[in-house]
Order: structure tokens, then sequence, then C-alpha cells
């Protein structure tokens, strides 16, 4: 399969390097797209990533280019391209900026790509995928934000160093919107903790990306690409497991939940979810009523 990305940033090329490093997905993939508006960066990146190939000694086509065609027949078409966040700003401060490239991403994908899934990486990703859905003409199960597996990483991460609990013994437990909105599901833990430690958990898990953001200056980058590739890795070995993901439910509003994905997208699985959940889709859907990109 060809794997597509737009953006050659930080994002995009440390999802092409975790899919080269990888022994189980190198061989599912026989070549890597990475398209960015600057012409050097797409090249430079696409080169160094094909000697990082050629170290693992991985038969695999690395280009790097302006051209959206060169996504052609992609099975896979992450969109990370965007504006960063910066430090001190919002996720949704970055939607005017972001809103139009990300819908001619996801019209470029429709165009050269039309039978390719579509994984949205860029803020406010709520709104992005809302922006990729409509822009694409996809079917809903073909649009996925990653933002679910990560936002659930770093509340099993605080409350591992909270707790001395091991992480491989927690279930990811965030859904709702990609912001200091999520909500944290305490009962899908797979363990008891007290309300205590786990709000403080809960705390430090909405501060984590603007915390990063403060010591690094731009966006976290290589937690967000292992997310993205963990959506991959069911995606390429349609293994159909539930994952945290935003999708779109019927009516066409996203918003992060529990869904079944393998080689035909996300489909939405059947969940109880609280009325804070609820109350969190009809903001969203007010959010994106008058959306315009």
């Amino acid at each position: 399969m060809k794997i597509a990305i737009f953006g050659a940033g930080n994002i995009g090329a440390a999802v092409a390097n975790d899919l080269i490093v990888s022994d189980s997905l190198s061989q599912k993939i026989d070549s890597i797209a990475l398209v960015d508006t600057v012409e050097q960066i797409a090249r430079g990146k696409a080169l160094d990533l094909a000697h990082a190939a050629a170290v693992y000694e991985r038969d695999l086509r690395i280009s790097g280019s302006t051209e959206p065609s060169d996504i052609a027949d992609a099975g896979i078409v992450v969109i990370t391209a965007g504006r960063a966040r910066k430090a001190g700003q919002s996720r949704e401060e970055l939607f005017g900026s972001n809103a139009a490239i990300v819908a001619q991403c996801a019209r470029d994908a429709a165009k050269y790509a039309p039978s390719s899934i579509i994984i949205v990486v860029t803020n406010p990703l709520d709104m992005m995928v809302y922006a990729a859905l409509k822009a694409s003409g996809f079917a809903k199960e073909r649009v996925i934000g990653m933002a679910g597996e990560l936002d659930g990483a770093r509340l099993k991460f605080e409350l591992a160093r909270e707790s001395g609990k091991e992480i491989s013994s927690m279930r990811s437990a965030i859904v709702g919107p990609h912001s200091e909105e999520m909500i944290a599901l305490k009962n899908e833990l797979g363990f008891e903790i007290s309300d205590e430690i786990f709000g403080r958990a809960v705390q430090n898990t909405k501060r984590a990306g603007a915390q990063i953001g403060e010591l690094l200056g731009t966006s976290a980058y290589l937690a967000p690409a292992a997310g993205i590739v963990k959506i991959m890795k069911y995606i390429l070995c349609d293994t159909c497991g539930t994952l945290a993901c935003c999708v779109a439910d019927r009516s066409g509003v996203p918003l992060g939940r529990f869904v079944s994905v393998g080689k035909m997208g996300a489909i939405e699985r059947n969940f109880a979810y609280s009325g804070e959940f609820y109350e969190q889709l009809e903001r969203m859907r007010e959010r994106i009523a008058g959306l315009k990109f």
C-alpha cells in the first residue's frame, strides 16, 4: 500500500520514520509520498527518510514534492498540514488559518486517491475532521481524527506516575473533544483509583499539549505520530479493534468516541456515553453550523 502524508514537518516526518523502523508495518507498504508547500523541506525529508530506509534495508520508495498528484492511488492519506499551535495559543484559534488548508488536502485526496482513508491530525482536530469530511465527500467511516489515543496515552502516563500502576494494564479512557473539554472515563481504566489521583492526572493530561508547546516552542510531534501510526496499524492489519478516534456520527457531527478500526475505516461502536458527552456533542454541532472553508 502507498501512504501519503500532507505536511513534511515534524509530525509527518515522524510518521514516515515510524513506518520505516517497524518490521511489521514496513512490509505492508511499498511507498511513502510526502507533500509540502515548501519543496526543499519535502525533498530533504524524503531523502533523509530514504537513507533511513536503506539503513533498515527496506525496499520502499520515498518521495517528496509540492505536487498533490504525487499522492495518486494512496490507500491512506494523513493530513498534518497547517500551522502548529504556538505557546499560549488555543487549538480553536488555529481554525481560520488551517481550515482552508485541510479542506484542500481533502479535496486532493478525493481527486487523486479516491479509495483512501483519511487520517486528520491538524488542529483544532474536531473541526478539521468536519472540514475534511465535507471537502472530500467521503463516507464518515473513511475520515478519522487522531486524538483520543494520544489523550488516552497521556492520561495513562500521568496515572502511572501518580499511582505506580503499569501503563500496559490500563485501557484508553478519553472521549469527547480534543481540547480542555475532553472527557476522561474513570470506569474504563480497568482498575480502581482514588478520585483525587484521577482528577490530578486528568488535569495534567489536559495541560500536556500546552506544556510541551511551552517547552519546545512548537506542538508535540513524536507522540502524535505514534498515535497516527497506531491507527494505521489497525487499518493495514485489518485489526477491527477498538480505538478512541474522532469521527462524525450519522448527523455529521465529529467528536472523539469509541470506534472499530480496520481496512474499511472507523465504524462507531455502541457505548453508553454520559450526559456530558452528549452536551459536548451539541456544542460541537453549534460550532460547526456556520463553518466556512
